[in-house]
């Protein structure tokens, strides 16, 4: 997220902080550790990473502060003051590794890629919690706190906030994102999905020793309806589908119901957190996966749609530029072919009338001689402005080449045609050209004639052309009618 995008944590997020790290305290204390001591699952560094991660280390001293004291007060019921500021100290220094560690892998914290998924795996449950864990047990093991070996406490140590850090940290990253509150569209196979999982939840927690009623129904039943959350939804449900069966599982351990059979607390402990790792690593890698496909795909779906758009554009911009004379911007001489021909079918059709006018400028090669080339085009162009303003929207208005021009006039006989010519004349007259403060006048002779069915283009316009001859050698700036 950019600089101005920024969250900047308030006093929410200071009251926040310390409630979510003293409920998972409180929790896994109480749920996810056995009576022995052995750690499933340790999550309140986990939230004090998401925290971290979220504000970019804003506030961090404060944060810091809050988290020990809220694990102080979490794990008073279990531990004494001393070991339990211990505690909360190590799970502080341990987050706050993770976060420097992800950080320096410029890690997005939006986690929607497969490459930053590993780069949170190899920070956080790899490396923080590996430190975490070596520290915490060499501590442990100088204070005599425990009886087991440095290894085994260790192990334990690291596994747990391990796991904790790849259940809670990515949910929480993603709920805070606004893309995980999308629109949901309803697929009838969700409803299966649905009923699927509740039954087989429902038969593993119903398990005794992983079976029932003879049939082995251990946790990994639930695999199927966490990679079908991964493929359907955004990865935040399911985060949240791998730590409930996470929870679900350790809570089972602890409470003495034994989900992957009658094993010694050791074996059946390290088989939790083993299935834990494999579900967390399949559920949010998957999911990862699937987002950054969906990502690819929106956004190659949004260049094609902008390739195609430009491409409609440029073909556009042919195809009139392939019907449309340069110059003037009217209809090309093979434009006005295909459209006469239509006219000239639908007039014959239907018998109606339809009349054309063929134009020609007097005395353009007088001009391009006195004047200059491109001054010729500039009495192009307002001739043409001037047959285009005369004429009405449904004639056909073309350059047939040179200085000639043709107008086709559907639903007219001869008397509208030459009404048009007659204004056209008119404006001629009244807007002469003006080329640095000099006047030339522009005039024009024409030719009208009307369809004379069955005759074809040709022939009507080839008697327009005549009429238009004799406009010209009759004197010029005059209407002739073909006869």
């Amino acid at each position: 997220m950019t600089e101005q995008q920024l969250p900047r944590p308030g006093l929410g997020a200071y009251l926040l902080l310390p409630l979510l790290y003293f409920v998972a305290a409180r929790f896994c204390g109480a749920y996810t550790v056995s009576p022995e001591g052995m750690g499933i699952i340790w999550a309140p560094n986990a939230v004090l990473l998401a925290v971290l991660l979220y504000y970019q280390g804003q506030g961090y001293l404060r944060f810091a502060v809050l988290a020990v004291i809220a694990e102080m007060l979490g794990d008073l019921p279990y531990y004494p003051v001393q070991q339990s500021f211990f505690f909360g100290l190590v799970d502080t220094l341990e987050a706050t590794l993770a976060w420097l560690l992800m950080r320096r892998a410029r890690m997005s914290t939006q986690l929607g890629t497969v490459e930053d998924l590993a780069k949170f795996m190899l920070a956080g449950p790899v490396l923080a919690a590996l430190a975490g864990g070596t520290l915490g047990a060499l501590t442990l093991y100088a204070l005599g706190v425990s009886q087991n070996g440095l290894l085994s406490m260790t192990r334990v140590w690291w596994f747990g906030d391990a796991l904790g850090y790849m259940i809670m940290t990515p949910l929480l990253l993603y709920l805070a994102q606004p893309a995980s509150r999308c629109g949901y569209q309803y697929r009838q196979g969700d409803l299966v999905a649905l009923v699927f999982t509740l039954a087989v939840a429902a038969a593993m927690v119903a398990a005794e020793n992983g079976s029932l009623q003879g049939v082995s129904v251990t946790p990994a039943v639930l695999l199927p309806s966490l990679l079908y959350l991964a493929t359907r939804f955004h990865p935040a449900w399911s985060a949240l589908g791998v730590a409930l069966v996470a929870m679900t599982v350790a809570v089972l351990i602890t409470g003495g119901h034994h989900p992957f059979g009658k094993l010694p607390l050791n074996e059946e402990v390290m088989r939790g957190q083993e299935f834990i790792l494999i579900m967390s690593l399949l559920g949010t890698g998957f999911a990862a996966l699937m987002s950054e496909i969906r990502e690819h795909k929106r956004s190659l779906e949004a260049r094609v749609a902008e390739r195609t758009s430009l491409l409609l554009k440029l073909n556009a911009d042919l195809a009139h530029q392939a019907q449309t004379d340069a110059l003037t911007g009217l209809l090309n001489r093979r434009a006005f072919y295909e459209a006469a021909q239509r006219e000239v079918e639908r007039s014959t059709r239907f018998e109606r009338p339809l009349a054309v006018l063929m134009l020609d400028l007097d005395h353009f090669k007088a001009i391009n001689d006195s004047h200059g080339h491109l001054v010729g085009d500039k009495v192009l162009s307002h001739f043409a402005s001037l047959l285009r303003q005369t004429a009405r929207g449904s004639d056909v208005v073309a350059r047939y080449g040179g200085e000639e021009f043709v107008v086709l006039l559907p639903e007219s006989s001869l008397e509208p045609g030459l009404a048009l010519a007659e204004r056209l004349r008119e404006n001629l007259r009244d807007s002469p050209m003006q080329i640095d403060g000099q006047a030339i006048a522009v005039t024009a002779s024409m030719g009208l004639t009307v369809l004379r069915p069955p005759e074809g283009v040709e022939a009507m316009l080839s008697r327009a052309d005549t009429a238009l001859y004799h406009a010209k050698s009759g004197g010029r700036d005059r209407i002739m009618e073909a006869s």
